[in-house]
């Protein structure tokens, strides 16, 4: 197995260890996957408008959809997320879609998006979750 030494490190690894990068001579980036990723983790804590930007970028092809697509359903719902009313600021917006059908339902913060995704799109699911948590509001379990 070929070897490469990362320009940034310096130290001498497999190519496994390298991300793949077809324009050069090798067909490997120049830095290992490990100073890659602190490098970027660095990058994205330093400029997280650039972060939510990408991210955004990213969803948009993911579901077929234009910026001027996103603006209009965003722009459609008040500019908030439709379940907690926050506005996209510097927190991450998802593209809400359906699972079974892939159809874009709206756009909603993270948080409410990986939310939906834990209780598995299912409605009774969450009403057994809402009423869950009006049940124990303000108390907790007594414990003997």
């Amino acid at each position: 197995m070929a070897n490469k030494k990362c320009s940034k490190c310096g130290e001498t690894k497999p190519l496994s260890e390298f991300h793949q990068r077809k324009n050069s001579k090798d067909g490997h980036q120049g830095w290992c996957k490990s100073c890659a990723i602190t490098n970027s983790v660095a990058y994205h804590k330093a400029n997280p408008e650039r972060k939510i930007a990408y991210d955004k970028t990213t969803s948009l092809r993911k579901y077929g959809l234009k910026p001027v697509d996103y603006a209009l359903i965003l722009g459609s719902q008040g500019n908030v997320c439709l379940i907690c009313g926050r506005s996209p600021g510097n927190i991450r917006f998802a593209v809400d879609h359906n699972h079974e059908t892939g159809e874009v339902r709206g756009i909603l913060c993270s948080s409410c998006n990986t939310a939906l995704g834990f209780m598995k799109d299912n409605p009774d699911l969450l009403r057994r979750a809402a009423d869950y948590l009006d049940f124990f509001n303000g108390k907790g379990v007594t414990l003997l």
